[in-house]
């Protein structure tokens, strides 16, 4: 019975809400490293619509026009520069992606969870 018990994959690690990762501040975490996949697929299914792909966490929306996308945009880029975390963006007239990862440790750590967070706070 031990040897089928070693074989359960390890428990993901902790898994918060929005309002949770949305009250916490990149800028105060000091040393942070890639999650474990399982954490982040934990994590990501929590924050619908963003989804796990190709290494990053991502978020595709549409909108009526220009202004609206620029304005989406915008404030995406305030909250990267408040939280001094930074998405890939692309966009054009009626569509915006945003894309979350973090270089330096080579994956998703908790600094693109409460990005996204905060940027979901905006739809």
């Amino acid at each position: 019975m031990m040897g089928a018990m070693s074989r359960l994959p390890p428990h993901p690690g902790p898994v918060h809400s929005l309002d949770q990762l949305a009250r916490m501040q990149c800028r105060l975490i000091q040393q942070h490293t890639a999650l474990p996949l399982a954490q982040v697929m934990a994590q990501a299914a929590e924050l619908p619509p963003w989804q796990y792909a190709n290494g990053r966490l991502c978020l595709r929306l549409g909108f009526a026009d220009y202004r609206q996308t620029r304005a989406f945009v915008q404030a995406v880029a305030d909250i990267a520069d408040q939280e001094d975390h930074h998405p890939v963006i692309e966009f054009g007239y009626s569509h915006a992606v945003v894309f979350f990862d973090t270089h330096d440790v080579s994956g998703i750590s908790i600094k693109d969870f409460i990005c996204a967070a905060k940027v979901s706070r905006l739809i």
